[in-house]
């Protein structure tokens, strides 16, 4: 009875030492998994401290703030009033949901095409009265002083283009004083055409001055007319005044017999003694000239330093005073419709405010791009993060919007207007995207970190109190499991002994 008790307390014993065994190779697997989920997570802290977020500046980084849809999709100062669109892989306008339901008022499946300004200004008048809280008749009054305001523009362009294709008859051009001193012809014994180019008049006395400017004057009026640059018609008359100018300048130095007046004489080519002097040509006649573009007269910077002067064309007769009567009648038209447009211009400002019109002109170059690429909703847009996430992974991207050679400036609000080039970028390489790495989200992955390790730590020690508990109880079932034994050999061998 004895010997069959122990058999089975070891039978027993051995079972439950196995069982020990198998739950010592659980929490083996258990402490591997607990090791691994801590080097995952270091893994993570790491690349979190790493990792940075997109922010927006108008600085180039100097400064920044926080990025979400709004920044560049709803009017603000961050985008300047004019917006940037969020395009998708296909250039189709990633919308939010509010921008969603005007935008199916447009296109309801999303696909390009549809209208913005219809014949009736819808949607877009329904639209805007919407967005910006604008009443929609002084939505609709604006379209009809843009109207206006075209029409004006219409006008003073082709009053203006009418204008310049008659000025462009004009039997005017551009030459340098030598041109002019060329029509001087004969001065008393002095060849003047050629004298400009090398020579010097004789004089005796001051008063010998004012013949020769006569001369010069009576040769030369008739070829000073009206310069299409500048619409003076008053040449000839400051051509005159330049002479007599010149001649008052000239006499003062003759007559000037201080040691600063001899030094001005020789400057200006002038030489000789007191009733005995010898006077430059070409000094004296390109005085007259310069004089005649300071008082205003039609002249313009040629090559070099030289200044070139407006020259009537002669041979044309009596063209002149047709010419000039069709340019005045001209110039009348375009007079009277620059007038008509800036009133034009000023009525339209009254609709609405500068700052007013701002928002009308952003919201009209968002929907005409949504006519243009077509949309599609992003429902996740108002999650700051997801949006950063999408622009950092390229799967969204930032388009602006330019102004192209057609475009209007003085009409940025009206609904015909829509001339624009669009320009996609990733944004990563987007002027107003700066990459940062921030303190608070350092900050949240440190606790994060500290958090989750606090688990595991705590797991593991749960799995340390628990293998010792078994090591335990493994090492008092070995020795009991020795004892029996033991016991079991001493009573084999006493039994033999009594049989022996």
């Amino acid at each position: 009875m004895g010997m069959a008790s122990s058999q089975v307390r070891f039978l027993q014993l051995t079972s439950r030492k196995h069982s020990i065994g198998l739950q010592l190779e659980h929490l083996s697997l258990e402490r591997m998994s607990l090791t691994r989920d801590m080097q995952k997570l270091s893994l993570n802290y790491n690349q979190a401290l790493s990792s940075k977020v997109m922010k927006w500046t108008n600085n180039s980084g100097a400064t920044y703030t926080d990025m979400s849809y709004s920044t560049f999709m709803r009017p603000n100062a961050a985008n300047g009033y004019n917006p940037v669109l969020l395009t998708d892989s296909s250039d189709r306008v990633v919308l939010d949901s509010k921008y969603k339901k005007y935008a199916e008022m447009i296109s309801a499946n999303g696909a390009a095409g549809g209208t913005w300004n219809g014949s009736d200004g819808e949607p877009r008048t329904s639209i805007l009265a919407a967005l910006t809280g604008f009443d929609a008749e002084k939505i609709n009054n604006l379209t009809a002083t843009q109207n206006n305001v075209k029409s004006a523009s219409t006008a003073r362009t082709t009053a203006y283009n009418n204008l310049q294709k008659w000025l462009d008859k004009e039997p005017v051009k551009f030459v340098p004083a030598d041109r002019f001193a060329s029509k001087l012809g004969k001065y008393g014994e002095y060849d003047l055409s050629s004298l400009y180019y090398s020579g010097s008049i004789h004089i005796t006395s001051p008063d010998q001055l004012k013949p020769l400017m006569d001369h010069i004057k009576d040769s030369l009026s008739q070829y000073f007319a009206d310069a299409k640059d500048t619409m003076n018609i008053e040449d000839k008359t400051k051509f005159q005044e330049a002479c007599d100018a010149t001649e008052s300048a000239i006499k003062s130095l003759l007559t000037d017999f201080s040691d600063k007046g001899e030094e001005r004489r020789k400057s200006s080519g002038i030489t000789g003694e007191t009733n005995n002097w010898d006077i430059e040509f070409a000094s004296l006649f390109n005085a007259i000239m310069l004089t005649f573009a300071e008082k205003g007269g039609s002249a313009r910077n040629g090559s070099g330093d030289d200044m070139y002067y407006a020259m009537r064309d002669t041979t044309s007769g009596s063209s002149w005073d047709v010419w000039y009567q069709k340019y005045e009648a001209l110039n009348t038209e375009y007079e009277d419709s620059e007038t008509s447009y800036s009133k034009a211009c000023e009525e339209n400002n009254e609709v609405f405010t500068s700052e007013e019109e701002t928002q009308i002109a952003f919201y009209d170059k968002l929907f005409e791009a949504i006519v243009e690429k077509g949309w599609v909703e992003d429902y996740y847009l108002s999650d700051n993060d997801y949006l950063n996430q999408k622009l950092q992974n390229n799967d969204y991207y930032f388009t602006t919007i330019t102004k192209n050679s057609d475009y209007n400036e003085d009409l940025p609000t009206s609904p015909d207007n829509y001339k624009y080039d669009y320009d996609s970028h990733i944004a990563s390489d987007f002027e107003n995207i700066v990459m940062v790495n921030e303190q608070k989200t350092r900050d949240d992955a440190l606790a994060d970190y500290e958090y989750k390790k606090s688990i595991i730590s705590s797991k593991e020690k749960r799995l340390d109190i628990r293998e010792k508990n078994l090591q335990t109880e493994e090492s008092s079932i070995i020795k009991m499991m020795e004892s029996i034994k033991k016991v079991a050999e001493d009573n084999s061998d006493t039994y033999f002994k009594i049989f022996a």
